[in-house]
């Protein structure tokens, strides 16, 4: 009986070491992260706003969430699976906004390798910490005063 136990203990104790061995560099899938964030200047709506992270040369599904709002102020990671791609951010209802812009950063921590294409696209290398950030500006402008039309008097008599 003695025996038994010993070997299931020491079973655990070993599959214990297994999960907590750490991974090799470059084993596994890389993460990229892209962080969205979403900016009302003027007397616009403050939202929401629907944006789309399109990505290529990543495997299907392997951007969450691909699809999402923002309102004014928010901001939202958006995680992509797989190593090397290239992803594009668009807003797809501008809400009326006189302009939209964009702006792009990117940064690896280890080794840079992450760069902006443009600033809505941005590519994703294979090794570092890979992050990047898209600001989207919407621009509302307040519409201009009426002109005061004049009143004519009117005459009787």
């Amino acid at each position: 009986m003695r025996k038994i136990i010993g070997v299931v203990v020491g079973g655990f104790a070993i599959a214990g070491l297994l999960t907590l061995a750490p991974i090799p560099a470059g084993a596994g899938t890389t993460q990229s992260i892209l962080t969205v964030t979403k900016t009302v200047v003027g007397p616009g709506p403050t939202g929401p706003y629907t944006i789309v992270v399109a990505c290529t040369e990543a495997p299907p599904d392997s951007v969450d969430p691909s699809s999402f709002d923002l309102n004014d102020g928010e901001s939202r990671p958006v995680v992509i699976n797989g190593t090397t791609t290239t992803c594009t951010v668009t807003e797809t209802g501008t809400q009326g906004a006189s302009t939209v812009s964009y702006a792009c950063s990117a940064r690896a921590v280890v080794d840079v390798t992450n760069t902006c294409d443009d600033d809505q696209t941005v590519t994703f290398g294979d090794t570092g910490d890979p992050r990047a950030q898209v600001d989207i500006t919407n621009t509302f402008v307040a519409p201009a005063p009426a002109a005061a039309v004049p009143a004519a008097p009117t005459f009787t008599g």
